[in-house]
């Protein structure tokens, strides 16, 4: 094989393929197992070995899951219960997301106004300044994917579950022309705003203050 190229030759020996198992141009199925096994016949062996492989695997997963998110939960019980709590009374934010956003935030008081929070959560654009004079605007690309992404869930969650959001939110939609993601940015915005202020000032949430900022648009 010095100096030219491998080649395959198939075994000598001819393979005897049983009923239920692939045509000769498919791969042996113990090569399949976890990747695309569709060509296996519904109640092959085969298939529902690979079936029962993937349940246990699922379950396996969701149980490591619950473990993760219970012991996330209690360590944010542990080190910031307060704000974890506060973060829990705004529409459309749950354990979950509340845990996201908290993490995500670290400490509020490193945002000296709300306009930078909102910017560092990609909800509005960032300014370009240079001795002291603003030069343009930073791209919407800049600031922290996975706050822009907890705000625009729980707005659409408060959009969907709260009483005085909800229509509110569906009279921006139409006021926008039914453009539902610039309806449901705005509301992330309040939101995100709400959560600064909030966190700052250490009380819980007011929905007169957002019903009232929702009813300017």
């Amino acid at each position: 094989m010095s100096g030219a190229a491998a080649s395959y030759s198939p075994a000598s020996t001819p393979i005897n393929w049983p009923t239920t198992a692939a045509p000769p141009n498919k791969p042996a199925a113990t090569a399949t197992l976890g990747r695309s096994n569709s060509w296996l016949p519904n109640r092959s062996p085969l298939r529902q070995f690979a079936l029962k492989n993937d349940l246990a695997m699922i379950k396996h997963f969701d149980h490591q899951i619950t473990q993760l998110e219970e012991e996330l939960q209690r360590q944010a019980r542990k080190s910031a219960a307060r704000e974890y709590a506060l973060l829990q009374t705004v529409p459309g934010i749950g354990e979950n997301l509340g845990m996201t956003i908290l993490c995500e935030i670290g400490d509020i008081t490193r945002f000296p106004t709300v306009k930078d929070f909102l910017s560092y959560c990609r909800l509005v654009k960032g300014t370009v300044a240079s001795a002291g004079k603003i030069k343009g605007l930073r791209g919407a690309k800049l600031g922290n994917p996975y706050l822009r992404w907890s705000f625009g869930e729980a707005a659409v969650i408060a959009k969907r579950d709260h009483a005085l959001i909800g229509p509110l939110a569906q009279r921006l939609e139409a006021k926008m022309n039914g453009n539902k993601f610039k309806a449901n940015t705005v509301v992330a915005i309040k939101l995100a705003r709400a959560v600064y202020f909030m966190l700052k000032s250490k009380t819980v949430f007011d929905p007169d203050r957002l019903v009232a900022a929702l009813s300017r648009n």
